[in-house]
């Protein structure tokens, strides 16, 4: 984009007699209602504009951006300054009030959470979970010590699961995946190129697909089999932060305690022997 256009709604309008009809639905959707597409995903917006979401990709890239998100982050640098990207509740001087504050926040996002999930969809994950042969662990960015925390403490009761940081591997993975195996998904977004392209493969490849994500339009969610939702506060700017992974993560530990709970026997065996080899890693 021209780096002397600052205002993105500036830039709209001047661009929009050579948008095409389609691509001018949501531009007039995003001059109309500005502050409210900051908080959008691209399926919504585009739900909300009538057009599909190749569209709304042509719209930010005709005026300049890499995509999306790029257009979603500058246009919310209009409404965000820097002082108010933190919580007007955080203060350091008054460093007890804010620890009140931000735990507050955070026992709100988690009661939220618990509230979106759907007691069905939990039990439906479990039940893949535990018959699958392999649950492979997708995410990028911010999400990928998620999947790392999941991996590790689903193996540490005898459920294979594998992860890898590199997104490359992510991709080819996903190839040998067979109808025995579980691709989840990890994506506050839903909307991470190469979880969705690991998806599309999985399911190629006749495996289950779960997703973890906030985003209950997102593409992630579409691809998915079976869907967890988390609720997060954060403003746009915290979108990528790393306390966003609270609710994704309590979901992770509450998979992780009731799949325990349903193969206690031959998880605690295969914990205390996990524990006793590990044992000489520590004081």
């Amino acid at each position: 984009m021209d780096k002397g256009i600052n205002n993105v709604l500036n830039a709209i309008q001047i661009a929009y007699d050579s948008l095409f009809d389609a691509e001018k639905k949501v531009a007039d959707f995003v001059l109309k209602f500005p502050e409210e597409v900051i908080n959008m995903g691209i399926t919504e917006l585009s739900e909300k504009s009538n057009v599909s979401d190749a569209t709304t990709v042509r719209f930010c890239k005709k005026l300049g951006f890499n995509g999306y998100q790029h257009f979603k982050m500058t246009l919310a640098k209009k409404f965000v300054s820097p002082e108010n990207v933190i919580t007007p509740t955080v203060d350091l001087n008054n460093i007890k009030g804010s620890i009140e504050s931000i735990m507050s926040y955070k026992m709100e996002e988690l009661k939220l959470t618990s509230e979106s999930l759907d007691v069905d969809m939990v039990s439906k994950c479990i039940n893949k979970i535990l018959n699958s042969n392999l649950i492979y662990f997708y995410a990028a960015g911010n999400s990928i010590p998620i999947a790392m925390d999941a991996a590790y403490k689903f193996n540490l009761i005898g459920i294979r699961s594998n992860v890898d940081i590199i997104s490359e591997m992510q991709i080819s993975s996903a190839y040998s995946l067979t109808e025995d195996d579980v691709a989840f998904g990890i994506s506050n977004s839903g909307t991470s190129k190469t979880v969705l392209k690991a998806f599309e493969i999985a399911k190629d490849r006749g495996a289950t697909t779960i997703c973890l994500t906030s985003g209950k339009k997102s593409p992630l969610a579409n691809l998915a089999d079976y869907k967890l939702f988390t609720v997060t506060n954060e403003e746009l700017f915290f979108k990528e932060f790393s306390y966003t992974r609270v609710p994704a993560l309590s979901v992770i530990d509450m998979l992780f305690l009731l799949v325990y709970k349903s193969t206690v026997n031959n998880a605690y065996k295969d914990m205390s022997i996990r524990e006793e080899v590990l044992s000489d890693n520590k004081y």
